[in-house]
């Protein structure tokens, strides 16, 4: 008997490599975002603390120099705790097109629009 495979065998052996290869290269892509995406959260993290230290040593020197101003070290916190107070109801009202819309899209860009120009010609250039 010969060593010789059937156009239908070979059908079979490639279509198996490719399901193989897609597996490997959907696991790569997901890696991939998933590193894209925690790096994200983690510089995100990261500007939020450092805007917290900033925001805690300007509202330390807000209120001594209002206690300066007004003579009071009670009113001077008084105002600056109104005006936390002010920026965070204006937050609030503002939150879904100041927070959610800009995450979502930042995680539809990362996810779904990856798909673009670029990669489709990294991937052409490899065939050719």
């Amino acid at each position: 008997m010969d060593n010789r495979t059937t156009p239908l065998e070979r059908t079979a052996t490639d279509l198996r490599d490719y399901t193989q290869l897609q597996l490997r290269r959907l696991k790569l892509r997901v890696i991939d975002r998933s590193a894209t995406a925690l790096n994200s959260v983690f510089w995100a993290l990261m500007a939020v603390v450092l805007c917290s230290f900033t925001l805690f040593f300007g509202a330390a020197a807000g209120v001594w120099a209002l206690s300066l101003w007004t003579g009071s070290m009670l009113w001077a916190l008084l105002m600056v705790t109104g005006g936390f107070l002010l920026v965070t109801i204006i937050v609030w009202m503002c939150r879904k097109r100041l927070i959610v819309n800009a995450a979502i899209k930042m995680l539809g860009r990362l996810f779904f629009d990856n798909e673009g120009s670029a990669t489709r010609k990294e991937e052409e250039e490899d065939y050719e």
